[in-house]
């Protein structure tokens, strides 16, 4: 007989609220929305098979300024140097303004705003996943 979990309705909206009841849901969010795309960035550059100088090249910038753009942990990039990149790698940032509010959202778009409140934390764990399977694939191909 297997052991199931029961479902955690609601766990992401809960995560949301305590971190706005701590004041660290916009640190937070930005935090991981740069992570997503310094990592989105770097796996397109690595599908096109181009390397660091020639994206700081077509960039018209040095590969240490590339390195701190691509830096997941750096927080300080700015909108305009993360859309060159893109652009470096024929991508595009599509940003999109959404009302908070609470009640604004009607019943009709809640689903979908409730998942759109999801992707950061979402994607954030598919890069932890992606990045541990990248280094199993790495270990694996050494020894083998």
């Amino acid at each position: 007989m297997s052991k199931t979990k029961p479902a955690r309705a609601g766990l992401g909206s809960r995560f949301d609220d305590f971190l706005r009841e701590t004041g660290d849901y916009e640190v937070v969010t930005d935090a991981a929305l740069k992570q997503v795309l310094a990592w989105q960035l770097e796996q397109a550059r690595e599908e096109q098979g181009v390397t660091k100088a020639d994206l700081a090249a077509r960039m018209n910038t040095s590969r240490s300024q590339l390195n701190r753009l691509l830096d997941p942990s750096n927080a300080d990039v700015t909108l305009t140097a993360l859309q060159r990149a893109a652009g470096a790698l024929g991508r595009k940032i599509r940003l999109e303004l959404s009302d908070e509010r609470a009640g604004a959202v009607t019943a009709s778009k809640g689903k979908k705003a409730r998942i759109k409140s999801k992707v950061v934390i979402k994607s954030a764990t598919r890069i932890r996943k992606a990045k541990a399977q990248t280094r199993v694939t790495a270990r694996a191909s050494k020894h083998g």
